[in-house]
């Protein structure tokens, strides 16, 4: 005999609603390493222009 599982629309609503976190926090992190990418980038532009000035 097959199983059958039944969802109540509550159910499926909290299992869309986890479903939509996930996703949303996963592209939360993913914007948070461009950031963290993109300020160490900024950080070491910056430096190898002071350190050319005193160079100079």
């Amino acid at each position: 005999m097959p199983l059958h599982f039944f969802f109540t629309s509550s159910d499926l609503s909290r299992h869309a609603r986890n479903d939509i976190e996930l996703r949303r926090s996963s592209d939360l992190s993913r914007h948070a390493r461009n950031d963290k990418k993109e300020f160490g980038k900024q950080i070491s532009e910056e430096v190898s222009r002071k350190s050319l000035i005193a160079i100079l």
